[in-house]
């Protein structure tokens, strides 16, 4: 899509640029695909002074992005924990810091949107919502990747609903609108971009080096059923549920990998405890955060999610695009038609019963995984994207 006009975009993301993790992997997908819109991005200066002006960090958003944006700032941004499965404790008081800094220097963004005239200002998260600040002036785009919290603040919802539009990553995070009466006549559900072609560039050395730090050659090379759950280790995501489960099963020649920062110190080892007797030590494996995430995806067979209801995350559709079977918490037989394609790949089973998530690994253990297909919807998802900017920003 050619847009007649160049539109001027501030896009304003609640974590690093560079962040392995959804949120921050959809814009840059986004924006490196985009080429009609002209982006500015401004990115969470991190509390450490000793990382405001990380070269190399710089060095990385340059290369990736090739000029297609045109500048990349570091303010201190405000986060509003008033979502689904929000950090607790310690978090909190960092959060707090933020939003004091953020307050003491937010003349540096008003200046900014003052020189700069944007047309739009994109939020890439509802925790953002306090930067709508001048809804009359600025048109404000909030891209709602999370379930409200049952609490959230009137003061909250007040400021969300001064949105000219609203994008939402599947049908859970809009049903937690509509639940609060949160109703925009711009609004869209638009699925995540995802690009997992790469995959076809690796090199079988680079995964023998990947297996052996690991210790997974085994593993692979003997041909064992790879069940990976990737993510944050927290509550929300059943990681827990998902360990009692594997272990339930009792599968034969299979390991279940547990992928992801153990950001609840609390709640990770709880899930590693789980993890002891039935041999659980060699079946399950605790990797931590790993930042080529794309050799996990090489690797797996099965990607499984343990939310207490289906929600779209990105490991669904990295998943799907990497041609890993995906094992998700469905109520109903109904799945979004964008994954009608993957039908085959798809194992559901009623949300937190172990009995039938049992059921589906065992039947999962037992299918014969076919050649893997690695695919993209990453330029349909930009043309999509900005369509609904330009209706937005036009009217």
């Amino acid at each position: 899509m050619v847009i007649e006009k160049r539109i001027k975009g501030l896009f304003i993301t609640h974590v690093p640029l560079m962040h392995i993790y959804g949120a921050a992997t959809s814009l840059r997908l986004y924006l490196k695909n985009n080429k009609d819109i002209d982006a500015t991005i401004i990115t969470p200066m991190p509390l450490n002074p000793l990382k405001w002006w990380n070269k190399e960090v710089l060095k990385k958003e340059k290369e990736y992005f090739q000029g297609k944006v045109k500048n990349i700032y570091r303010f201190f941004l405000p986060i509003d924990l008033c979502y689904e499965g929000h950090p607790k404790n310690i978090f909190i008081i960092i959060f707090f810091i933020k939003k004091i800094l953020f307050h003491l220097f937010k003349w540096q963004i008003n200046r900014l949107c003052f020189q700069e005239k944007y047309d739009f200002i994109y939020l890439n998260s509802v925790c953002l919502n306090s930067l709508i600040i001048n809804p009359k002036k600025y048109k404000y785009i909030l891209h709602v990747r999370e379930v409200l919290d049952d609490c959230v603040s009137k003061k909250i919802l007040s400021r969300i609903r001064q949105c000219k539009g609203v994008i939402f990553i599947d049908a859970k995070t809009q049903q937690s609108f509509l639940d609060k009466n949160l109703i925009f006549e711009n609004c869209k559900i638009l699925i995540n971009p995802v690009d997992m072609t790469p995959l076809k560039e690796i090199q079988n050395q680079e995964i023998d080096n990947f297996l052996e730090l690991y210790n997974l050659k085994y593993y692979y090379h003997d041909k064992y059923k790879i069940f990976s759950v990737i993510g944050t280790i927290i509550p929300l995501k059943g990681v827990d549920f998902i360990i009692k489960s594997f272990l339930e099963a009792k599968l034969d020649r299979s390991i279940l990998l547990v992928v992801g920062s153990e950001a609840d110190k609390k709640y990770s080892q709880e899930c590693r405890k789980l993890s002891q007797g039935y041999q659980g030590e060699e079946r399950v494996r605790f990797l931590g955060e790993i930042n080529d995430i794309n050799k996990i995806y090489y690797i797996s067979d099965f990607i499984v999610r343990g939310e207490p209801d289906f929600r779209i995350g990105r490991t669904i559709l990295e998943g799907l695009y990497s041609g890993c079977g995906v094992i998700l918490p469905v109520e109903q037989n109904d799945v979004y038609e964008e994954f009608s394609y993957f039908k085959e790949k798809i194992y559901r089973y009623k949300p937190r019963d172990i009995n039938d998530m049992v059921r589906v690994l065992k039947i999962c253990n037992n299918d014969v995984v076919e050649k893997k297909e690695y695919k993209s919807n990453a330029i349909e998802y930009t043309k999509k994207m900005n369509e609904f900017i330009c209706n937005i920003v036009r009217f």
